[in-house]
């Protein structure tokens, strides 16, 4: 019988279709391949921005892959079930390299997450483990949930018998001290803003960095369709308060204190970056006046309040003084603080600028090729040329993209909502050179082989 076997993506890329063409670049260029093959190709690219360099002090979590074995060698026995060491899914292991492609922490880990403050979650045989960059252990983990780290801090939830709270680890001076809030919750988020989410019976509210519970338990739950929701930026706080009925009321902007700074009064509307926040219509600032007008499409099908926006470019918001933004003919460009295009729309889907450079996606150019992603710059050249299945933005000088599909040497497909395919990562530098490699299950929930 088919069996189910789940992986969960440490960072889950969501992708973004909708309808958008066209590509164009400046000088020719000769840049190594995306397979990471010693024969070079040509790119129409530009100049890698000033500020597209490695971090040399980051480290960025990667995946060893055994990859698949020889099937000749894979009998299944009389139950149908493969050997353990032909599972070969089964045995991703995790561990971090640097800006050059070295590897620093060997991969040993089940699990990594990045670093943040100088440390880094992973889980291995023994649970989860708080560690620093030369892999000593800062802090063993004996809860079952995954703890993050964010603002000098790690949030967590812990179980006390019949319900769980929210333990706050300062780690000024290295020193974790645990401060544990007296509140039963069901969530707990990372710091944003000095401030995490903490959720109980579909109710939101927020602790501060000293585990005092500063906004109360009176806010609807974010849901898929209000990602924003929830997350303090620039001192204020998207939230939908809860009406006498039990429903949810229009979107406001809380201050930390849990005063309303800007009125309930939007339909949908995102975090505050950079000065400005994404409502249903266009951009305000922190007043809550209209900056300039960028309609944003919803889906008319459902009819919950706040129904997820039809667009790509929602959630994101400014960065780096841009702002991806969908044109009404369907195709993305990016705007400035003004609502003036500074790329005009020619993409069919796009990432937030990150170290100069955005990552893009275009159409195909003939029918029956696959849509591919590369990376512009602020001018709307092209740094990488659209190569790639998938891209994420570049953080410390390294980017993770998508080189190709891989063919399944054996398995069997099943009905399963999450199966999707099996794909050769990478980790690539400014230049597009590969640091590191590995076939990996591209999976939004899960998939089921044939064992």
């Amino acid at each position: 019988m088919p069996r189910r076997v789940t992986w969960t993506r440490a960072t889950l890329l969501v992708l973004a279709w909708c309808w958008g063409a066209g590509c164009r670049g400046t000088e020719p260029e000769t840049a190594p391949p995306a397979d990471g093959s010693d024969a070079p190709v040509t790119l129409v690219t530009a100049t890698p921005p000033p500020e597209l360099v490695g971090d040399p002090e980051a480290l960025f979590p990667f995946v060893q892959s055994p990859g698949q074995p020889d099937p000749d060698g894979c009998a299944r026995d009389g139950e149908g079930r493969l050997p353990a060491e032909c599972r070969w899914w089964e045995r991703l292991e995790h561990g971090y390299l640097d800006a050059t492609g070295a590897v620093v922490l060997p991969a040993v880990y089940d699990e990594a997450g990045p670093f943040s403050d100088g440390l880094a979650v992973v889980r291995g045989a023994d649970g989860y483990r708080v560690i620093d960059r030369t892999g000593a252990v800062v802090l063993p983990w004996s809860g079952e949930y995954r703890p993050t780290i964010s603002e000098g801090a790690i949030v967590a939830r812990r179980d006390l018998g019949r319900r769980s709270v929210p333990v706050v680890h300062d780690l000024q001076g290295r020193s974790a001290t645990g401060v544990r809030v007296e509140v039963s919750v069901s969530n707990v988020f990372p710091l944003r803003g000095g401030l995490a989410a903490v959720s109980s019976r579909q109710r939101y509210g927020w602790i501060d960095r000293a585990g005092r519970l500063v906004v109360p338990l009176a806010f609807c739950s974010p849901s898929e369709t209000d990602p924003g929701l929830g997350l303090a930026s620039e001192g204020m706080i998207a939230a939908r308060p809860e009406l006498p009925d039990g429903g949810c009321g229009p979107v406001g902007y809380l201050s930390v204190d849990g005063s309303w700074a800007i009125e309930p009064q939007f339909a949908w509307g995102g975090p505050f970056r950079e000065g400005l926040a994404r409502v249903e219509d266009g951009f305000i600032d922190v007043e809550g006046r209209r900056v300039f007008d960028a309609p944003l499409v919803f889906d008319r099908a459902d009819p919950r309040p706040g129904a997820a926006p039809d667009d790509p470019t929602a959630f994101q918001g400014f960065h780096e003084g841009l702002a991806a933004v969908r044109a009404p003919g369907g195709r993305i460009g990016f705007v400035d603080r003004t609502g003036t295009w500074a790329i005009e729309p020619r993409f069919a889907a796009a990432h937030p600028f990150s170290q100069g450079v955005a990552a893009v996606q275009v159409e195909p150019e003939a029918a029956g090729s696959v849509a591919r992603w590369g990376y512009v710059d602020r001018q709307g050249a092209w740094v990488l040329t659209p190569r790639y299945l998938d891209a994420r933005p570049f953080r410390g000088g390294v980017a993770v993209v998508w080189l190709d599909e891989v063919p399944f040497r054996f398995w069997h497909p099943c009905e399963c909502p999450g199966f999707r395919r099996l794909v050769l990562q990478a980790w690539i530098d400014g230049t597009g050179r590969v640091l590191h490699r590995a076939e990996v299950p591209d999976l939004g929930s899960s998939c089921c082989y044939q064992e």
